[in-house]
């Protein structure tokens, strides 16, 4: 009998036991079923957004990223620009539901220099634009990627703000990427793995919420077709989110995305 990825993926997680809330999550809140995926988080505003929506969804994927403090020049790439481009971030996530794909937004990039030193005000604004014109439909909401101590705590405070005020679905970080946020009231955790993870090393849950094993750092960030597919077999045999981060990405990387769909059907003919 053929198995369809998308509901291979649903039941995975309900075999993996994640459908329950955690702790530190509202009780009105909805999860998606595994989050297995790949995002353009840099350029995505450069590619066919409904192309890449419809890739994922033929994977059966069911989740992707952008970065909303995007390279829209090249200050950004050098981490010296705070531009936005709600128009551009909403004709993305529109693409991405019609096809049923969740987007992880993450709001801005604590490495990036010229958004650490924004106001208050400015951080606010972009909760408040992102609420307004994109809306919360399926959609997960990081406030601060990889935060830290610096601006006298300010990362944390805006974590908080994100936390505090997104109706949807949120994510949390921990520092530097790892270990649990130092915020509360979060539905994921962000985790970004800097070597590829093994059966050992895949997160299922950090501070009691699930956790987005997310590639995110140097070593593993565009990890290729062969790795890429090694760690999604591991992902949906744990029942684990799994989002591969296209860094460096100028175009759709569909030999990655080929890899997570071989993985999801090869899974979904091994279960009984």
């Amino acid at each position: 009998m053929k198995i369809n990825r998308r509901a291979f993926l649903g039941a995975s997680l309900l075999a993996a036991g994640q459908v329950a809330l955690g702790s530190g999550a509202p009780p009105s809140a909805q999860r998606a079923p595994l989050l297995i995926g790949y995002g353009v988080v840099n350029l995505w505003h450069t590619i066919d957004a409904e192309e890449l929506a419809g890739l994922l969804n033929a994977a059966g994927c069911t989740l992707t990223e952008i970065e909303y403090v995007a390279w829209f020049n090249e200050s950004a790439r050098k981490g010296l620009s705070s531009e936005t481009r709600v128009a551009a971030a909403r004709r993305l996530v529109n693409a991405m539901r019609r096809q049923r794909i969740t987007t992880l937004i993450s709001l801005v990039n604590w490495n990036g220099e010229a958004q650490r030193h924004q106001s208050d005000a400015w951080f606010q604004e972009r909760l408040r634009e992102i609420s307004e014109q994109i809306g919360s439909e399926r959609v997960i909401l990081l406030g601060v990627s990889e935060p830290d101590g610096q601006e006298n705590g300010k990362a944390h405070r805006w974590m908080s703000y994100a936390l505090e005020q997104w109706k949807g679905l949120k994510a949390a970080c921990g520092d530097g990427g790892r270990g649990a946020p130092q915020v509360k009231g979060f539905d994921y955790v962000d985790w970004h793995h800097c070597e590829d993870f093994t059966e050992a090393t895949v997160r299922l849950q950090t501070a009691s919420a699930p956790t987005i094993n997310n590639t995110d750092c140097g070593p593993v960030i565009n990890p290729g077709p062969a790795r890429a597919g090694a760690m999604a077999r591991i992902a949906m045999k744990k029942g684990a989110h799994f989002l591969i981060y296209g860094f460096r990405d100028r175009a759709i990387d569909k030999a990655v995305i080929n890899a997570l769909g071989d993985a999801i059907a090869s899974s979904a003919k091994e279960q009984p």
